[in-house]
């Protein structure tokens, strides 16, 4: 799956996006843009799954996630954040550009299908800064240039002076996703809470959590234990007055056949008697 205006796509598109130079010491605005959603954006007889791409500038492309669902009204929710400064703002043509795609396979050769383009005109919106709009843009096919379903986004201007403590982390970054950034500082956090390799087990008064996950194992263990003794003590008895039950009806089968055994024996060795008897008198 590649993207057809050329930038890459995936877990790597964050790249493209991070560092334009040493912070530069000047003013700027951060521009938020949400993809929120599509309308017809293809006809509802195919299933394509369909993103979303934006720039500001093309070194610097963001990516939304992929609309697996297959419908014809794609939902993506996915925020994206771009620095700009006063020129920026002040010019009547600066716009973000948005393209939308149709994924392929994976293990396809051809690029992704280009759906559609969104031009977001920001003189047109009238922004000001710390105040945001949500807007219904048409979007064109990009061979015909015609209509082709609808593109909902939602668009804001921060002023980096007033949302310090992000602009001071971000502020060698052009433009960045928040999901990326999210996922940045979990990676970070995750670096900064585990243990080097090289020191063992962690120590328990550290980490809550492995004393927790212990003491739950041990808990579990011993009910198991309280369970199978339980089961063990209801069980045994009714076993064992069936095992002698068993035995006792075994043993008075076994002095039924021996007494019958022994009768037919007895009888048998009378008839023989008498038999010989009557031999010898007969004869």
């Amino acid at each position: 799956m590649k993207p057809v205006d050329g930038g890459s796509f995936g877990r790597h598109h964050h790249h493209h996006s991070t560092t334009i130079g040493s912070p530069v010491a000047m003013h700027f605005h951060l521009l938020e843009i949400t993809i929120i959603s599509g309308q017809g954006l293809f006809p509802a007889s195919r299933s394509l799954q369909a993103y979303a791409s934006a720039w500001v500038d093309p070194k610097h492309k963001l990516y939304t996630r992929v609309d697996r669902a297959g419908v014809t009204d794609p939902t993506w929710n996915d925020k994206f954040v771009f620095r700009v400064d006063d020129a920026f703002l002040r010019s009547e043509t600066s716009a973000v550009n948005v393209h939308l795609h149709a994924a392929r396979g994976r293990l396809s050769p051809l690029r992704d299908h280009l759906l559609g383009t969104v031009r977001v005109v920001l003189s047109a919106l009238r922004l000001a800064p710390g105040a945001g709009r949500c807007v219904a843009l048409q979007v064109r096919r990009p061979s015909t240039l015609c209509p082709h379903g609808i593109l909902n986004l939602g668009v804001a201007l921060h002023d980096s002076d007033k949302i310090m403590p992000l602009s001071f982390d971000l502020q060698s970054l052009a433009a960045f996703a928040y999901k990326d950034l999210i996922g940045a500082k979990q990676e970070k956090y995750n670096s900064e809470t585990s243990p080097p390799a090289d020191c063992g087990e962690p120590q328990l008064e550290r980490t809550g959590s492995a004393e927790t996950e212990r003491d739950a194992e041990e808990r579990e263990r011993e009910e198991l234990e309280t369970k199978l003794e339980t089961w063990k003590a209801e069980m045994t008895p009714e076993h064992e007055t069936e095992d002698q039950s068993s035995s006792v009806v075994g043993r008075k089968k076994g002095r039924r056949r021996s007494w019958r055994l022994s009768c037919f024996s007895c009888s048998g060795k009378a008839h023989e008697e008498k038999a010989h008897e009557a031999i010898i008198q007969y004869s």
